[in-house]
């Protein structure tokens, strides 16, 4: 029974380990559905993966109707590859960890702006490079940058610095289109009716298939959700940190 435990408790490290917390959701484009077939067709079958093997078998869709995005069951959060952890591995490493889990069935990897400057979205950029057909890109807006350095005390989401960053991306990224756009954090100076609306035109512009928000409340969620749907939000939420809890977004 022990040896059972332990086996399990090494399962899910393996599977912590390789695929890091991300959200998302699914397809309103006809380039969404058209990625969503080859997921379901060429990666299943092109993947093979072995029985036994430590591996996203499933997928989760967040929201609903046109806002729904469909993705597997748990992404990939890049920041520790390079970014506000102690230690990473070599780029080689890095990329070919990124290699195996596109292998291993996950299919969003997440991404942002801040994770070094522009570093992080260059190396994912490069580690996908032959997979935007199978997978889908996210990242982030919000965090005001002044050549290079981000200035701690101040946000920026203004429409002008929105489209700014998300044309960054997409050329770090080497995507025509972003599965996810998140606004990293509120920006007081902006309201966040002004970012949904710039958000909206970016999807219909194609440059975004869908966008979400990170660390808001449930007032903003639905101020923001008028203009324009939102697909994710992303929160910080662990024994440390449960105010998530309090502020009804798991209502």
């Amino acid at each position: 029974m022990d040896k059972d435990k332990d086996m399990s408790r090494r399962r899910f490290l393996k599977m912590a380990a390789l695929t890091g917390a991300a959200m998302c959701v699914g397809p309103t484009l006809n380039k969404v559905t058209a990625a969503e077939r080859v997921w379901m067709g060429k990666q299943q079958v092109a993947n093979n993966i072995p029985a036994g093997m430590a591996a996203v078998r499933t997928r989760r869709t967040l929201g609903h109707g046109n806002t729904a995005f469909t993705i597997s069951a748990m992404g990939y959060g890049c920041m520790g590859l390079n970014h506000n952890r102690s230690q990473y591995p070599s780029r080689e490493k890095e990329i070919a960890l990124v290699h195996e889990a596109v292998e291993r069935g996950v299919t969003l990897f997440d991404t942002a702006e801040s994770y070094g400057y522009h570093i992080n979205e260059k190396l994912v950029g490069e580690a996908l490079k032959g997979y935007t057909d199978r997978v889908f890109v996210s990242s982030k807006f919000g965090h005001k940058f002044v050549n290079g350095v981000q200035i701690k005390t101040e946000e920026d989401s203004t429409p002008a610095n929105i489209r700014r960053v998300c044309e960054n991306s997409l050329r770090n990224l080497g995507v025509e289109t972003l599965g996810m756009f998140y606004q990293h954090r509120i920006d007081p100076n902006t309201p966040i009716e002004a970012v949904a609306e710039t958000c909206s035109k970016l999807i219909k512009e194609g440059k975004i298939l869908h966008w979400g928000m990170c660390e808001v409340n449930v007032d903003t969620i639905r101020r923001a959700h008028k203009i324009c749907p939102v697909t994710a939000i992303q929160s910080e939420y662990h024994l440390m940190h449960r105010m998530v809890e309090t502020n009804g977004v798991l209502e």
